[in-house]
């Protein structure tokens, strides 16, 4: 068992006033089997707390508008852990294969190996970014997920 390592979001930057406002909470589930009295085994999502190395986790970053005036373009940036294998993210995900410098879709970037470029593959990233580009008005919620492989 592995205690878990957690990945953080930040709160990137905006177009609108009300973004300073904007709260994020991450968090982080598994997936296990429960059996039942009865034997049946049932598939569960709870909170990660420990975990064991192949565990497929899902990351949660909710993000709410405390303010009193509308936010919206709101760009959110989520380092992955390197204990982690990123596997995919919620539509309109983009990732980043070098330090969080340029995102984009995973099969349009590449990567230098051995002095070549290559394709990138999701051993590769180390970013993920959503833009939140519809308007969060006062006290209104959302969230974006992605789901990691833990190494």
């Amino acid at each position: 068992m592995k205690k878990l390592v957690f990945a953080f979001a930040v709160l990137y930057a905006s177009s609108s006033f009300g973004a300073q406002s904007i709260a994020l909470t991450n968090k982080v589930f598994v997936e296990i089997e429960e059996k039942k009295k009865n034997g049946k085994i049932v598939k569960k999502t709870v909170p990660a707390t420990k975990v064991i190395p192949g565990s497929l986790l899902t990351y949660v970053i909710s993000y709410e508008n405390k303010g009193k005036e509308n936010a919206s373009n709101i760009i959110i940036n989520n380092k992955l852990a390197k204990e982690v294998v990123f596997q995919s993210a919620d539509d309109g995900a983009i990732v980043s294969v070098d330090g969080g410098k340029k995102f984009g879709a995973l099969s349009q970037l590449k990567v230098k190996a051995s002095g070549k470029l290559r394709p990138a593959k999701k051993t590769d990233v180390t970013h993920v970014r959503w833009v939140v580009s519809k308007t969060i008005k006062p006290k209104k919620k959302g969230s974006v997920k992605f789901y990691a492989l833990l190494k």
